[in-house]
């Protein structure tokens, strides 16, 4: 597939990650765009999709027994997705939400906030997704050029994480891997996690969760015991 000027992709990730910010909790260009490479063959963004609340009444089984409503935790990523013109999903396939909003109506789906570290946390790692939707795959076009979008999405407790693998390039990912070995941690499943028997289990109180709640890069750059490197200079 052809490569595109560095200008035509920064406009297109930026019409795209414009469109899907209300949808989203944060939404982040990355890859070679991020990186201000002169040609770019696809585009990537990171993306943490608002997470909403179902709720349904449940039938009563006593007509003497008070009414019960259910709360069902929802991620409407296809929402987020729906707003993007012009893009042909391929993987893992676009799903219309539109029978679930017209079963609960708009009115029963709201918008759950920023829930602070303990229980967002929780909810991100509870349902995180699912494997096969972390990542969307698609085409768009400019002109008669066909551009590659990857979308990957991520929760508050992983998104720097994401945003920095994505970023690359992988050869720099592979130095950076090396350096945070050598202090305790590695990636494991979209995730910063402290080795086992390193000094950063050692000093874990908090259990046997290995994880590290990582909201931005900057923790993964000190976590590797180095100054933060701006994306255009690790090329």
């Amino acid at each position: 597939m052809k490569k595109i000027p560095l200008d035509i992709a920064t406009k297109i990730a930026r019409r795209l990650t414009q469109l899907m910010a209300p949808h989203c909790y944060r939404v982040e260009v990355a890859g070679s765009v991020r990186r201000q490479k002169a040609e770019v063959s696809d585009i990537e963004i990171v993306a943490h999709p608002k997470k909403y609340w179902v709720k349904e009444d449940l039938p009563q089984k006593d007509i003497f027994a008070p009414s019960k409503t259910q709360v069902q935790h929802s991620e409407l990523v296809d929402k987020c997705l729906a707003v993007l013109p012009n893009v042909e999903w391929i993987k893992p396939g676009f799903k219309d939400t539109s029978m679930l909003i017209e079963k609960y109506g708009k009115e029963v789906l709201t918008e759950v906030p920023e829930l602070g570290l303990g229980l967002d946390r929780e909810i991100s790692r509870e349902n995180n997704y699912g494997l096969d939707r972390k990542h969307w795959k698609g085409l768009t076009w400019y002109k008669d050029l066909p551009v590659k979008i990857d979308i990957f999405l991520a929760g508050s407790d992983n998104f720097g994480v994401i945003h920095f693998i994505r970023t690359g390039p992988k050869d720099f990912n592979v130095k950076m891997i090396a350096k945070l070995k050598s202090n305790g941690y590695n990636f494991e499943d979209g995730y910063l996690v402290h080795l086992p028997g390193s000094q950063p289990e050692k000093e874990n109180y908090l259990g046997t969760d290995r994880r590290e709640f990582c909201h931005s890069e900057d923790m993964i750059f000190e976590k590797a015991g180095m100054g933060y490197i701006k994306p255009s200079n690790r090329n």
